[in-house]
């Protein structure tokens, strides 16, 4: 059962099921846009996700999501249109909640709503203080933190295959795509990972680890 619905009473998970949709995302596609008007709650079942901000001149990446996990809060109790954007890095389900019906089961099911308040509040710090430690760092302790982020957050294994190009990387370590690929190239001569396209792999988790702590 996922997250929350175990505070729920028969009746009240009925109603949680009544006013919900699954549906399928291509790689690629927007599940929602900054501006749009919020009317839904999103669960990703499965697949990866992107959060971020829409901007004039460039996106800010907020994080990546990988299931099981309720992603767009932010905007439960704020504005009646999102705040940020969410898409699909690679093909995914989610599940889609009609908002009001959500609010409805807060209002009547105190430990419902305290739940979802204590994990709206924890993602929203979450965020912030990532974004704020990330702004003191420089150029080199962004990016390890990012290769980091995706080895400990979203794969569990030193070698994977980045979902995100290195334009949408730079949009989240808050670069310049030319910083973000001059300071993998500086990894990849100092032996601290092996770049072949999109595929990484870690050599030396200490190393980058210091970096990020430290730069």
């Amino acid at each position: 059962m996922n997250l929350f619905l175990s505070h729920l009473t028969e009746e009240e998970l009925g109603i949680y099921c009544k006013h919900r949709v699954e549906l399928k995302f291509k790689k690629g596609q927007d599940i929602c846009k900054q501006g749009s008007f919020a009317n839904h709650v999103f669960y990703l079942k499965e697949g990866l996700v992107k959060l971020y901000t829409e901007g004039d001149k460039k996106n800010i990446i907020l994080s990546v999501y990988k299931p099981p996990v309720y992603v767009g809060l932010l905007s439960l109790f704020g504005e009646n249109f999102y705040q940020f954007s969410l898409s699909a890095l690679e093909d995914s389900k989610v599940c889609l909640i009609e908002l009001d019906w959500f609010k409805k089961l807060i209002t009547l099911n105190g430990n419902f709503g305290l739940e979802v308040i204590t994990y709206l509040s924890q993602s929203a710090n979450y965020i912030l203080h990532n974004k704020i430690k990330m702004g003191q760092k420089q150029m080199r302790g962004k990016v390890a933190s990012v290769v980091l982020f995706f080895y400990r957050n979203i794969f569990e294994k030193l070698d994977f295959t980045l979902p995100i190009t290195r334009k949408e990387m730079a949009e989240f370590a808050g670069l310049s795509t030319e910083n973000l690929i001059t300071a993998l190239s500086e990894f990849r001569k100092d032996k601290l990972i092996e770049v072949d396209g999109k595929k990484i792999n870690i050599l030396n988790a200490a190393g980058l680890e210091e970096i990020s702590n430290h730069y």
